[in-house]
């Protein structure tokens, strides 16, 4: 099982807008998720603003798609 909280507080962490998506993408890199999974999160993120990736890095931790099933 991968803990991604880690992760998650270097995305909440960040300052700029630049800082917590390049977060977000480790987080989604560094997680157990699906290679499709995973290429569509990495498109979403670029779209984001800096309160949306917040919110998305809480709940991809949450939703346990950093686990290994």
């Amino acid at each position: 099982m991968r803990d991604l909280t880690k992760e998650c507080e270097t995305v909440w962490a960040a300052v700029s807008l630049e800082a917590k998506r390049n977060a977000a993408i480790k987080l989604i890199n560094g997680s157990h998720a699906k290679k499709e999974t995973k290429m569509r999160y990495l498109r979403m993120i670029p779209l984001m603003k800096g309160h949306q990736v917040d919110k998305f890095a809480a709940n991809f931790m949450m939703s346990g798609e950093g686990l290994k099933v």
